[in-house]
C-alpha cells in the first residue's frame, strides 16, 4: 500500500524544467491562451466570401474562415499543450467529461437524418438511410418540404439545406467551448503558470 501511495504522489508532482533550458511551458501556455482570447474577441460568425475590386475594376473573391472554427481550434490546441497537466488533475477531468457531454448533446440535437432520392416505376421517391451526421456548409441534402400544390410533404434536394441547423449548432457550441476555456484557465492557475517566477 505504501508503494501505491508513493507512486500516486509522484504522478501528481509537477515536473520542473531546468532554468537554463530555452523551453518554457509557462510562456507556451501564455501564447496559447492569448491565441484563444484573440480568436474569441471577434464576432463569432460563419465563413464568408469578401469581394474586393482591383484598380482595374476586377472583382476578387477572398474567403474569410469561420470565426467559430478558429476559436474551437485554438481551445483544442491549448488543451493539447496542457495534456500532461490534464493527466495529473482530477478537477479538469470532471470538467472534460462535462464538456464532452455538452458536445454530444448538441450534436444529437442538430444531426441530419439522411434521406436519398430514388426512382420507382418512373416515380421519384425518397427514403431514410438510417445514417445520421452533420452536413458541411452548402452540402446538397434531401429535406422534406411541404408542397402547397400537392398539399403534402415531399423530399427535395437542396444545396445548403441544413446550413441553418449547422450554424445553430456552432453558435451553441461556442458556449460549451467557453466553459472548457474557463476550466483550462483554472488548471493553469492551479499549476501556478500565472506566477511571474514560473519557468517550467
Amino acid at each position: 500500500m505504501a508503494e501505491d501511495n508513493e507512486s500516486e504522489e509522484e504522478s501528481s508532482e509537477i515536473p520542473e524544467y531546468s532554468p537554463k533550458s530555452e523551453f518554457s511551458k509557462a510562456r507556451l501556455a501564455e501564447t496559447a491562451v492569448t491565441n484563444v482570447l484573440n480568436s474569441r474577441g471577434v464576432e463569432m460568425k460563419e465563413g464568408y466570401f469578401n469581394t474586393k475590386l482591383t484598380k482595374d475594376g476586377q472583382a476578387i473573391k477572398q474567403w474569410v474562415p469561420d470565426a467559430r472554427d478558429k476559436f474551437f481550434g485554438s481551445v483544442i490546441a491549448l488543451m493539447s499543450l496542457l495534456s500532461p497537466e490534464i493527466a495529473r488533475d482530477k478537477k479538469i477531468k470532471i470538467a472534460l467529461e462535462e464538456f464532452e457531454t455538452g458536445c454530444d448533446e448538441l450534436k444529437e440535437k442538430y444531426l441530419y437524418e439522411e434521406l436519398i432520392m430514388y426512382s420507382e416505376n418512373g416515380m421519384l421517391k425518397y427514403k431514410k438511410t438510417g445514417n445520421k451526421y452533420l452536413p458541411i456548409i452548402d452540402e446538397k441534402v434531401v429535406i422534406e418540404l411541404f408542397i402547397q400544390k400537392k398539399r403534402k410533404m415531399e423530399g427535395v434536394e437542396v444545396i445548403g439545406g441544413w446550413n441553418n441547423k449547422v450554424n445553430s449548432y456552432k453558435n451553441d457550441l461556442v458556449e460549451v467551448y467557453d466553459y472548457l476555456f474557463s476550466q483550462l484557465n483554472n488548471l493553469i492557475d492551479r499549476v501556478n503558470y500565472f506566477k511571474s517566477s514560473a519557468s517550467f
